[in-house]
């Protein structure tokens, strides 16, 4: 039987953070959206609580204080305009003191984040459903946009041809938010829970979507018997909605195709603008955000500050900024529990598939490698990661 019950009041601090890739699609404050003025004022309010005790994440911090001052001596030799490269950098440190703060160990608590996000997730996913139903049945276009807020981005859109995103974006934000969620329930064997996920990732039509959430089942019982059964299962659901729904089968195959790969923006499709990269450019990168101006001064009249995150970092920071982070992405696996280590690998594979640095989706995504982390579970606070200062 499925729970779904809404948090305490005193959990209220977990349904905000639950809800904070949801709010932070709207303006606020200068580098300061909904969601991210809310997870600072969490993060106050605890400080105030804790007597002025300041516990971060060491490593991120210095990791991305590497990133940063990269960031800014690029930006202040290669851009006579230093406007651009002062707003990247507030963006990179409102994100470095989110993640060094709420991706603490110790910080959170996995199950009340379960229970939190699992709320949001199923009323995500029931809303999703709504909005299939609205369009294929009644012909009427719902859009997932707050209506008295104004978001960011232009988002919302694609459900006006047939592809819903819930209460996000796009659909691919709907399904790596639902993602840790669909990995949770199956450690914790709430198979109806993974269910319903599942069955709203697929409405969704993201192929990335589909693709993760068939794989995570694999990599969570990769080395237990029964895990052929269940990874069985799953794979005949997923076969038998392509068999009964040609048309979704068509789109996914010709996305995976290996000429879609290679001119597909989100995975290979933007290794061509290396050509423009001389040394230092592939050694430092040429800053956070600023591919798209790069690019116009190199003479290519059309660029977008859009790749996969893996081959955008490296044009952001280079090689050498790029080590830093990759330091840091092997430092999590060595310290995430090997029983929640899908978190670490759910991360890379959006990573490899979508552009998430430094945004919302990135911060949600560390909070629950974070969460499950060795530290967490033993609720322990390494001195490495501990800053105290008594006022």
């Amino acid at each position: 039987m499925i729970k779904l019950n809404a948090p305490k009041l005193s959990d209220l601090k977990y349904l905000l953070i639950a809800l904070f890739p949801i709010l932070s699609l709207y303006e606020f404050l200068p580098l300061l959206d909904i969601g991210n003025f809310i997870l600072m004022a969490i993060i106050i309010i605890m400080m105030i609580k804790q007597n002025l005790v300041i516990r971060i994440n060491f490593e991120i911090l210095c990791t991305m204080l590497i990133l940063i001052i990269l960031n800014l001596i690029v930006g202040a030799i290669k851009y006579p305009d230093i406007t651009n490269t002062i707003n990247n950098t507030g963006g990179m440190i409102v994100f470095t003191i989110l993640a060094s703060f709420l991706c603490c160990p110790g910080f959170l608590d996995k199950e009340k984040l379960y229970k939190a996000c699992k709320f949001v997730g199923l009323i995500a996913t029931a809303f999703l459903f709504y909005q299939v139903f609205a369009y294929n049945i009644l012909d009427v276009v719902v859009k997932g946009n707050i209506p008295f807020l104004s978001y960011l981005e232009t988002g919302f859109q694609s459900i006006e041809y047939g592809r819903p995103t819930s209460l996000f974006y796009e659909p691919a934000h709907y399904c790596i938010y639902v993602a840790p969620i669909y990995a949770m329930a199956i450690i914790k064997k709430e198979y109806w829970i993974a269910v319903i996920l599942f069955a709203g990732v697929v409405f969704s039509t993201s192929t990335t979507g589909i693709i993760l959430l068939l794989v995570i089942p694999i990599i969570i019982n990769i080395k237990k018997a029964k895990s052929l059964v269940f990874v069985s299962i799953f794979t005949l659901i997923g076969l038998v909605l392509f068999i009964y729904l040609p048309e979704l089968f068509n789109q996914y195959i010709s996305k995976l195709s290996l000429t879609n790969l290679m001119e597909n923006i989100r995975i290979l499709g933007t290794l061509s603008l290396f050509q423009y990269f001389s040394m230092p450019e592939w050694i430092f990168g040429v800053g956070i955000n600023r591919l798209a101006e790069f690019l116009y001064m190199s003479g290519e009249s059309y660029g977008r500050n859009y790749a996969n995150s893996i081959i955008f970092l490296v044009f952001s920071f280079g090689l050498f900024g790029s080590l830093f982070w990759i330091n840091l992405c092997v430092v999590m696996f060595r310290k995430i529990s090997s029983n929640y280590r899908v978190m670490w690998y759910i991360l890379m594979f959006i990573m490899i598939s979508d552009q998430i640095l430094f945004n919302r989706n990135l911060l949600y995504l560390l909070i629950w490698v974070y969460v499950v982390s060795k530290e967490s579970e033993n609720k322990l606070i390494d001195s490495s990661y501990a800053i105290s200062t008594i006022v």
